[in-house]
C-alpha cells in the first residue's frame, strides 16, 4: 500500500477480520490494474499492467511492471525496474533501480540511483548521476 504521508510502499493492507489482503486497489476514476500483486491505481485514468507493490497515483499515469515503482506525476510513466519514483509531470523512467525523476518532461533510461531533478532533463543510464540543470543531458 502506498503511504502518501512518507512516500513509502508497504507490502499489504489489513482486511476486516484480521486477514491480510494483497490484491489490487483501484480507486481512481476509470483506472485499471491488469495484473500483479499489491498494486494500486489511485489516479484518475491511471493504468498498472503488472508487477508487485507498485502504484499509479498521478492522473493518467502508467506503470508497466517491476517492483515497488511509484508514479505520482500527471501523465507520467514507469516501464519497469525496482523502487523507481516518477513525480514530474509528463516524465518517464524506462527501467533500472532506485531512480527518481522529479522534473517535468524529464527522462531516465535506466541504471541505478540516478536523478533527473530539473525540467526537461535526460539521464541515459549509469550509476549515481544527478542532472539538475534544465534542458540538459547526461549520457553514460
Amino acid at each position: 500500500i502506498f503511504n502518501a504521508n512518507n512516500g513509502s510502499i508497504e507490502a499489504t493492507a489489513e482486511r476486516p477480520g484480521n486477514s491480510t489482503y494483497s490484491g489490487p486497489i483501484v480507486t481512481g476514476d476509470s483506472a485499471t490494474i491488469a495484473g500483479g500483486k499489491t498494486n494500486q491505481a489511485r489516479g484518475d485514468f491511471s493504468s498498472l499492467v503488472g508487477g508487485v507493490s507498485s502504484c499509479a497515483i498521478g492522473k493518467a499515469s502508467f506503470v508497466g511492471g517491476g517492483t515497488c515503482n511509484c508514479v505520482t506525476g500527471l501523465s507520467a510513466f514507469a516501464g519497469a525496474g525496482h523502487i523507481n519514483k516518477v513525480t514530474g509531470a509528463a516524465s518517464s523512467i524506462v527501467g533500472g533501480s532506485s531512480n527518481t525523476v522529479a522534473g517535468s518532461g524529464a527522462f531516465i533510461g535506466g541504471g541505478n540511483l540516478n536523478q533527473a531533478a530539473a525540467k526537461e532533463t535526460f539521464v541515459g543510464g549509469g550509476v549515481s548521476n544527478t542532472n539538475g540543470a534544465a534542458c540538459s543531458v547526461i549520457v553514460r
